[in-house]
């Protein structure tokens, strides 16, 4: 692609004519998600696993899949995650991972479904995409620009990680309390 100049010689990185430029632009009619460069070669982006990666892209299919319009509202499922190659026992985790360096948020918790009562989806919103729905606009906020460097990243997810295996930990106790000791009587002993 030749790119066209400024006065000192340098690249403005536009296109120099329109040939270039239809090169190089999103085909027509298909939905489609940007990663800056500034974010790629970010230390916050560097720390992301694979699961982190994965989770990250399924929250981007989402927000073309609503066509940019519901950032902030995007509902993504456990099976949605799961279907895009996100190792299940790895998937909170990698939730975690992707908020603690900043790319996206959780803004609510989902449920699964239970007997006659159905689940409900976590609802997430991108940082480096603004939100622009009926009720809100605001531009990115861009959290992952946080993370000066590779031990601050290591340092975000290891501190999230923790609090998330607390908040696990304290759920499943809340979820299944301990059951009373049983007596070394029998039934009928203990009653009477």
């Amino acid at each position: 692609m030749r790119g066209r100049h400024d006065a000192t010689g340098r690249s403005t990185g536009k296109p120099a004519d329109k040939r270039d430029r239809k090169l190089n632009s999103p085909p027509k009619g298909s939905k489609w998600t940007w990663f800056t460069v500034e974010m790629m070669v970010s230390p916050a982006w560097r720390e992301l696993s694979i699961n982190g990666h994965r989770v990250l892209q399924r929250i981007c299919i989402e927000h073309a899949e609503h066509g940019g319009k519901a950032n902030g509202t995007l509902p993504v499922t456990y099976r949605d995650f799961i279907e895009h190659g996100v190792t299940g026992k790895h998937l909170h985790h990698a939730i975690v991972e992707v908020e603690a360096l900043g790319f996206a948020v959780r803004v609510s918790r989902g449920h699964r479904a239970y007997g006659a009562e159905s689940g409900v989806p976590s609802l997430y919103r991108l940082t480096f995409v603004g939100v622009s729905t009926e009720t809100d606009r605001w531009p990115a906020t861009n959290d992952w620009r946080r993370i000066k460097d590779a031990s601050a990243a290591k340092q975000a997810v290891r501190q999230a990680q923790q609090i998330a295996d607390e908040q696990a930990r304290e759920d499943r106790a809340r979820r299944n309390p301990p059951t009373p000791a049983k007596s070394p009587m029998g039934l009928q002993e203990a009653l009477s």
